[in-house]
């Protein structure tokens, strides 16, 4: 009976405990877009406390007595708010909306070790916030931050989908060795960032001097691109859905001239060469003749081919298709909060076989929440799976697809030849 007894009291006491340190004058910092803000200072100046709001936008104020207090809230790139709150001695919980300043010389911003006032701010900072990406027709990051921030030079070396080779440059070459840009996402360092959704980035910054060194020390040496993913945000369930369907044409795609006037024009350069013609006048007239697909060379007994047929329209696309979905679903309280996005690539080749093609699919998942003022948790976790489909032979370069489509003589391209198709494609 000691025992029980004994036991009941230890448990009213941890409860007691557990009550006290509930106790307390905590909330949560957010824009005017409910989301979160952290690093955001606190203020009661009555009572000489100051707080910091954590990473997902939270604080608290402990050992205050009840009474009426002016809280004090600032942070960076935002209007400073005082509001007046009753405590009533337990635990209150007050939500603080901030509003996004115009003029921001005066805050202070985090530059290392250090701060600095940002009309003092020496250091080369962009910042591109999502408003500037969602309404670009482009499913890869990399191509959403062209043009986005001064300096920061985005280039593609193919346009083949899936090999793009994307590449960013922060104020030009800076060795003879090259120098790759630092990327990191949500802290991470990632080697590229063609695997990210567009959807998901909350803002991307763009640290473009040395300075940057400093603090991610010798990968920075090309500068370092900073993004930021959504999170959830407090509030009702939020569903939300972005889709883009576009269709792509070639630009400027040379059109292939008849075999007679390549032959006319070989023996044009011949002649201008000081060597004689290529071809002879009879040979041009088989070129021209709708019944005449091969002679046979009475000297060795071979076929020589006196075709005209174009293979572009055959091999490609005049128009290619290309889709993006990206479904979310965010939500959350002053304690939790979380967003579930899910999205979905799918881009068509301008080569009718090969295949050619490319698809991606992504799926994200953050989630953020408070235990105690002490004990908090922030996940961020992302899947991504890409296909790429090409032909076995390369596209580009000297002996690439594109070089052959356009050098090959089309008197020589028995492809899908006869008497009936000689001149189906012109």
């Amino acid at each position: 009976m000691k025992k029980i007894w004994f036991f009941l009291v230890l448990c009213h006491l941890m409860l007691l405990a557990v009550a006290q340190q509930k106790r307390g004058l905590s909330g949560i910092v957010t824009d005017q877009d409910n989301k979160s803000l952290s690093g955001a200072y606190l203020k009661i100046t009555s009572v000489n406390q100051t707080v910091v709001s954590d990473g997902t936008g939270h604080f608290r104020f402990t050992d205050l007595p009840a009474g009426t207090y002016e809280v004090e809230a600032s942070s960076v790139g935002y209007d400073s708010l005082r509001q007046k709150i009753i405590y009533d001695g337990n635990s209150v919980v007050v939500h603080l909306a901030l509003q996004a300043s115009d003029n921001s010389l005066n805050d202070i911003i985090v530059v290392g070790y250090g701060h600095q006032k940002k009309e003092d701010l020496t250091a080369a900072i962009s910042v591109v916030d999502s408003r500037m990406l969602k309404n670009r027709p482009v499913t890869n990051a990399f191509a959403a931050l062209q043009g986005t921030a001064p300096g920061l030079v985005i280039t593609r070396s193919s346009g083949q989908p899936g090999k793009e080779y994307y590449s960013a440059q922060i104020r030009g070459t800076s060795s003879v060795n090259g120098s790759n840009v630092l990327i990191l996402v949500d802290g991470v360092e990632q080697a590229s960032l063609s695997a990210i959704d567009p959807d998901d980035i909350a803002s991307v910054s763009v640290l473009k001097d040395a300075a940057a060194a400093a603090i991610y020390g010798s990968k920075a040496a090309g500068g370092v691109i900073l993004v930021t993913t959504k999170r959830g945000h407090i509030g009702k369930l939020r569903v939300q859905y972005a889709g883009l369907y576009t269709v792509n044409k070639p630009y400027n795609r040379p059109q292939r001239i008849h075999s007679w006037q390549e032959a006319e024009m070989q023996n044009e350069a011949s002649v201008n060469a000081g060597q004689r013609a290529s071809y002879t006048d009879e040979q041009i007239r088989w070129l021209k003749s709708p019944d005449t697909d091969y002679i046979i060379n009475p000297a060795t007994g071979n076929y020589d081919w006196y075709y005209d047929f174009n293979q572009v329209p055959y091999m490609m696309r005049k128009t290619t298709m290309q889709q993006n979905h990206n479904l979310s679903v965010s939500g959350g309280n002053a304690s939790t909060q979380y967003l579930l996005s899910l999205g979905m690539v799918d881009q068509n080749g301008v080569f009718k076989v090969g295949p050619d093609g490319y698809k991606r699919y992504n799926a994200r998942f953050n989630f953020s929440t408070r235990f105690t003022d002490w004990l908090s948790l922030d996940a961020r976790m992302a899947y991504y799976q890409t296909k790429t489909l090409s032909p076995a032979m390369e596209v580009g370069g000297g002996s690439g697809i594109l070089y052959n489509l356009y050098s090959i003589r089309t008197e020589s391209n028995q492809l899908l030849c006869s008497k009936q198709t000689k001149y189906l494609s012109q």
